[in-house]
């Protein structure tokens, strides 16, 4: 009985003093893992490579208008205006052929691919004429009537078919061709406008020069949005470009800046220098049009020596 007693005070002793030390345990917590980035939709990058096509037709337009205006008198002033019309010429059959691929995969969509492709029918005829009318050192009425019907195509969606890889490959490539023809088509524009951003034709040369910079910033954003979402293969490519573009702000401002410093000259010349070489190290696709719009080789349809899977950077 004693022994019984004895337990019990024990227990009772030891009770409150095992509760208030029990060891709990913690609360479960939840692990947060790192959310993987959506794939983008077919029509996120259908949109994307119609803002770059866009974007890309409407430089074109202005670069060889301003070249058509400003006349050519003497034969290096032809040989210039020859040589922005031959590389026009090149970046609109890089850009049929993409816009082909794009509408092969997505004939749902083909009002608008018939657009755009009508759009840079006119612009690519325009050039043709530019190039041939140049060498007797006058341009024809029919070919600035031509260029001023090259106008922007408004983007229409409508609901696209599955996605499979294929399409969307189709797509990655498309972008990174037309990407490739405004890197092309920027660098030629940029050059146009050394002689243009000083007096005393400083306001006719800011007008288009804002216009640009918007169109600029365009392309850069659609490759900053695009390349967080992007698969590895591609993340690295799309990067590039953004970055590019970012370079490409940069020279245009420090262009705008440089006929009234000599310290924005010596900026924009580092630049400049680093901006060409890095097309030239990203980009096979940039170096190969270009060498083909500095030898004036007019190609038809599929740029020679193109792969529409994943060469090119």
């Amino acid at each position: 009985m004693f022994v019984r007693f004895v337990i019990f005070l024990c227990v009772l002793c030891l009770s409150p003093c095992s509760q208030s030390h029990a060891v709990k345990s913690p609360p479960s917590r939840r692990v947060k893992t790192k959310k993987s980035p959506a794939k983008p939709s077919l029509l996120y990058l259908s949109r994307a490579f119609h803002d770059l096509f866009v974007l890309g037709i409407l430089t074109s337009r202005d670069l060889l208008l301003c070249e058509a205006q400003r006349g050519a008198k003497t034969i290096g002033e032809r040989l210039r205006v020859r040589t922005n019309a031959s590389m026009s010429i090149q970046v609109t059959r890089a850009y049929r052929y993409f816009l082909s691929l794009v509408r092969k995969h997505f004939p749902e969509n083909k009002d608008l691919w018939n657009a755009l492709s009508t759009q840079n029918k006119h612009l690519e005829e325009a050039a043709e004429q530019l190039a041939e009318s140049i060498v007797r050192g006058k341009v024809r009425s029919e070919t600035l009537k031509m260029l001023r019907q090259v106008k922007k195509v408004a983007w229409v969606a409508k609901p696209l078919s599955k996605s499979t890889q294929a399409k969307v490959q189709a797509l990655i490539d498309a972008i990174e061709g037309a990407g490739t023809g405004n890197e092309m088509l920027v660098y030629y524009r940029l050059h146009q406008w050394k002689p243009l951003l000083v007096r005393p034709s400083m306001a006719k040369g800011m007008t288009t020069w804002k216009a640009f910079l918007a169109g600029v910033k365009r392309q850069q954003t659609v490759f900053q949005r695009l390349a967080p979402v992007m698969a590895k293969s591609a993340r690295k490519v799309f990067a590039s470009f953004a970055t590019h573009a970012s370079m490409f702000v940069v020279v245009a401002k420090l262009m705008r800046s440089s006929s009234k410093s000599t310290k924005h000259q010596k900026a924009l010349q580092k630049v400049h220098a680093q901006w060409f070489q890095s097309l030239k190290k990203a980009n096979s696709k940039f170096v190969h049009i270009w060498h083909l719009a500095k030898n004036e080789r007019f190609l038809k349809g599929k740029p020679q020596g193109e792969k529409h899977s994943k060469e090119g950077r």
